[in-house]
């Protein structure tokens, strides 16, 4: 299935949800199809989801998902196990796996070989882990994920970005202002408290 497909259901998925993405197109296809300003938009590769565990600890009474790569996470695997043991049931994480660096003109990675991620996901402890290859499958997956109120793992098979998709225009902002538009958000709903621009101090939860 193509990475677009996964993104549109996604999008039509998405309510309230914190988003994190990877710095790969599927964070200029998420902006163009869902962007609210709850999103933290292209996250170097490994940091995604360890930021994601942060936020989903910090803020409980927010869903968060994170939307990863498999070259990505495969940099950071030991987030895994991280993820598996601080178990926040507000985590989610979708990873875009087409078995290569796009980049860098299509490198494999090792889910091109032997690396299972799910498989992985499953002995880190995310025991909600599970692989799709479809779109049904993928939409049968997410729909059964956001149903319950338990962190899970989903690898979307996907192809390598088709020349149509890499023409999706790039974000409207730089990844400063992003980031002010990211804590204005969640000031504005009521999760963060004691964060304005220009003043840094330590930022205080609201529970």
């Amino acid at each position: 299935m193509k990475r677009s497909e996964v993104v549109n259901i996604f999008a039509k998925k998405r309510t309230e949800e914190i988003v994190l993405t990877n710095i790969a197109l599927v964070s200029r296809q998420i902006y163009a199809t869902c962007h609210n300003d709850m999103t933290l938009y292209r996250i170097q590769m490994g940091y995604p989801l360890p930021m994601g565990i942060g936020l989903a600890l910090a803020l409980p009474q927010r869903r968060v998902i994170v939307l990863d790569g498999d070259g990505s996470l495969l940099m950071g695997l030991g987030a895994l196990t991280t993820a598996a043991n601080e178990n926040p049931k507000n985590l989610g994480l979708i990873v875009f796996d087409n078995e290569c660096y796009d980049n860098p003109g299509g490198l494999p990675s090792a889910t091109a070989g032997k690396a299972d991620l799910a498989a992985i996901a499953r002995a880190s402890g995310v025991a909600n882990s599970v692989t799709s290859s479809t779109v049904a499958e993928f939409e049968a997956a997410l729909d059964g994920a956001l149903a319950k109120q338990e962190l899970f793992c989903i690898i979307a098979k996907v192809e390598r970005t088709a020349p149509e998709e890499e023409k999706i225009p790039t974000l409207p902002f730089d990844l400063t202002e992003n980031t002010y538009m990211f804590l204005r958000a969640l000031t504005d709903a009521g999760l963060i408290k004691g964060w304005r621009e220009g003043f840094s101090r330590p930022l205080r939860t609201t529970k």
